[in-house]
């Protein structure tokens, strides 16, 4: 099994436990947070839904968000106009499309998700992304990283759209997945990385000129090379 696959099949892994303890948790807390019926019968109704859902269908969602997960490893490096352009709520001039409601809502709080997690982890995703890029031979810039935030985010998303969650609760859910899924996503791979794979690769011709906000993030101790998925210095906050 050569470097990239270790690095898909170890990310796969814990993501995937990651999420399901997440289903777990995220049902358990619904059930805990049930409106009272003076707050509302359809708020009660609507975050009662929800909860049949993830009780039942928990294994499929945590088979879509997989599948998804798997879709965005097979093609790291989409077209400019994907890759950043992902979200359902823009048109094709790449306008905001504010016809339907709940999906701009979804979308703002999606936004919102994607920027708590990269404010939190931003050199550590910029390290993997460095670190993945190198290993697959293309510029960082190009590359479209699957454990980023924002790409999580979207794959809770796109779950939630496929399983017909209510919108009315998935504000709560979202602000849920912040605290439990992404706030200590940085230190989980991390720590799996370091511990399973180890291996260097020098950057490619593009990485050549990157700036200095890039630099830093070389490990210095390998002569100007990365460290692929290992332990360096730019992954301590």
């Amino acid at each position: 099994m050569n470097t990239l696959d270790t690095y898909r099949q170890i990310s796969e892994r814990e993501l995937a436990r990651r999420f399901a303890r997440f289903l777990e948790e995220l049902t358990e807390h619904l059930l805990r947070s049930v409106p009272a019926p003076a707050q509302g019968q359809v708020s009660r109704t609507r975050v009662s839904d929800a909860i049949g859902i993830l009780q039942i269908h928990q294994r499929g969602m945590l088979a879509s968000f997989l599948m998804q997960y798997r879709s965005l490893h097979d093609n790291l490096t989409p077209p400019e106009a994907e890759l950043n352009q992902w979200w359902d709520v823009l048109d094709e001039s790449g306008m905001l499309d504010l016809v339907d409601l709940h999906a701009f809502e979804s979308y703002l709080a999606v936004d919102r998700l994607a920027h708590v997690g990269e404010d939190l982890h931003r050199i550590g995703m910029e390290a993997l992304q460095i670190r993945v890029a190198a290993l697959v031979q293309v510029d960082p810039l190009k590359l479209r990283l699957p454990e980023h935030v924002a790409q999580l985010a979207r794959l809770l998303q796109l779950v939630l759209e496929e399983y017909r969650v209510p919108p009315q609760p998935t504000q709560r859910i979202y602000d849920f997945f912040t605290k439990h899924f992404i706030r200590n996503l940085d230190q989980t791979l991390r720590a799996k990385f370091s511990r399973r794979v180890r291996c260097c690769a020098k950057p490619t011709n593009g990485q050549n000129g990157r700036d200095s906000a890039h630099r830093h993030l070389l490990n210095p101790a390998r002569g100007g090379q990365l460290s692929i998925i290992g332990r360096s210095n730019c992954m301590h906050r």
